[in-house]
């Protein structure tokens, strides 16, 4: 699970250190993380729990 997470977490921490900017560019560029996140989350546990029946993380599990 630890790595489930890290996967989604790491495109929202890197957002979330972006969204305070002043910047609108930058804050496009933090949405666009954002996103990452959400389309890795939807990647991770619909589609790939859904086809294979494991996620990345349980693929590692022993």
């Amino acid at each position: 699970m630890l790595i489930d997470g890290l996967i989604i977490g790491v495109p929202y921490g890197i957002a979330s250190a972006l969204s305070n900017a002043d910047n609108s560019a930058v804050i496009i560029v933090a949405l666009l993380f954002y996103l990452v996140g959400v389309g890795l989350a939807i990647w991770n546990i619909v589609i790939r729990q859904g086809r294979t029946g494991q996620t990345v993380a349980s693929r590692f599990s022993v």
